[in-house]
């Protein structure tokens, strides 16, 4: 026979040790992790213990209300606080009250820290309480101490409340490391200039950031305080709309790029439209390519995916000079598309994954080349840079090739030996038969060289 239950409420999962729960939910998912943190309040400390992708709206009240004078240090001395009291806990467990509350002194003892100045008003009577112990003499009577009369200023910076919204999105989420803010509603700059200075107050080590903009077509926001970021390591803009913004935000758009220039540690930079692209409205603005200067002088980024710019050929020199990049998308209108420039990417030390697409790659600003360019031949600088794309660790390539890049492309990827993901848009038939013939070639492997051309070399 089952023996009955003797009480018939909700099981105790709060009874459970912190560490154990904590442990189990390093396993969830994150909807369960969710539905969890719901089961009961210390499953939900535990829960939000392990939370390290935090999304906010932009627009949320308390990150536009701005980072008050003294937030950074009130959140810092609450959390000293906080440790402070858990290892005060744990010492009383420690000790198991043994001989502390009997016979040390008769005076009671008292909080006299400043942020609980009633403790202090209340300490006097507490000591001169007479004692319900005969075996212990009554301890003096000490005057009232003057009441703290704490200055405007100090009011400002330190607030006396033990627990105030803003700083309680540090303290639920101490292991945060991604933030992505939605703009999703219009917003003045300087309430997104806040938004984003908040970040930097109460996140100091989230090395993450990604900016969503759900609601404005060609209107940028003002990324100028994300200068100040300068600890992130990874950065994601997604802007709606075409990359032809109006008059009105181009000035915008142009004053935020100084400011991205000063993230120095950034070994990810994504900048890209998310909705449509028109090749007559391509921004083409020197502060883009002061942005990739800057990137080369760091010397950090490791992955760059751009959308919607105008890369030319300065633009094409610096992209070849990051040596450091494993990754590179562009949607770009390339102007000239010269296969010098797509022979500099090809060649990169440490480039593995390459996209490259050309909206409009038969465009006529892409069918010639420049009067600098037509004095190399592509064929004879392919020919001296065989040793490089020999050591190519290139593995992905997509491209959308512009009519003067098919005889080049024809005779490099054959050189490519770890190359194993293809793809390549073609606007005619002869580079489509050209692709063919190179990968057939690719099938058949390198040809014998001549007698006649080794003579030749």
């Amino acid at each position: 026979m089952k023996r009955p239950r003797r009480d018939n409420g909700p099981p105790p999962w709060g009874m459970l040790p912190i560490e154990l729960v904590q442990d189990v939910c390093s396993f969830l998912p994150s909807p369960d992790l969710a539905a969890a943190s719901l089961t009961c309040r210390s499953w939900r400390v535990a829960a939000c213990a392990l939370v390290t992708h935090l999304t906010l709206p932009l627009n949320h009240p308390l990150l536009v209300a701005g980072p008050a004078r003294g937030w950074a240090e009130c959140v810092a001395r609450m959390a000293a606080e906080q440790a402070a009291q858990r290892q005060g806990l744990a010492a009383d467990a420690a000790a198991g009250g043994s001989g502390c509350d009997g016979g040390g002194s008769g005076a009671a003892r008292y909080d006299t820290s400043s942020a609980n100045p009633a403790a202090l008003a209340a300490a006097p009577a507490a000591t001169a309480a007479p004692s319900t112990s005969t075996s212990f003499a009554r301890p003096p009577q000490l005057p009232p101490p003057p009441p703290p009369q704490p200055t405007t200023q100090q009011h400002q910076q330190f607030p006396q409340r033990p627990m105030v919204p803003l700083p309680r999105l540090r303290t639920d989420f101490p292991f945060v490391r991604h933030i992505t803010l939605i703009h999703n509603a219009m917003l003045h700059r300087l309430q997104a200039h806040s938004a984003l200075s908040t970040l930097r107050a109460l996140w100091p080590g989230v090395g993450s950031l990604s900016v969503h903009d759900s609601v404005t077509w060609d209107l940028p926001l003002d990324y100028s305080a994300l200068g100040a970021l300068t600890h992130i390591t990874s950065l994601e803009l997604l802007f709606q709309g075409q990359g032809g913004m109006d008059e009105a935000g181009q000035p915008l758009y142009r004053a935020s790029m100084p400011h991205l220039c000063k993230l120095g540690r950034l070994r990810e930079l994504c900048m890209k439209w998310i909705i449509g692209y028109d090749v007559d409205s391509f921004l083409d603005f020197n502060e883009v390519y002061d942005l990739l200067a800057a990137l080369v002088r760091h010397g950090q980024l490791r992955s760059l995916q751009f959308g919607g710019e105008n890369i030319n050929a300065e633009g094409a020199r610096h992209l070849a000079s990051i040596t450091t990049l494993e990754t590179l998308n562009l949607v770009c209108d390339a102007r000239p598309a010269s296969p010098l420039h797509l022979l500099d990417l090809l060649c990169m030390p440490r480039l593995s994954r390459l996209e490259l697409l050309h909206v409009c790659p038969d465009h006529a600003w892409n069918a010639a080349a420049g009067p600098e360019e037509e004095e190399v031949d592509p064929l004879t600088e392919l020919k001296k840079r065989t040793a490089a794309l020999a050591a190519s660790p290139l593995r992905c390539l997509a491209l959308s090739l512009s009519p003067g890049c098919q005889a080049l492309v024809s005779r490099a990827l054959p050189l490519l030996p770890h190359l194993h993901s293809l793809s390549v848009r073609v606007t005619s038939s002869e580079e489509e038969e050209a692709l063919c013939a190179a990968f057939k070639a690719m099938q058949t492997g390198p040809q014998p060289v001549s007698p006649q051309e080794a003579a030749a070399a």
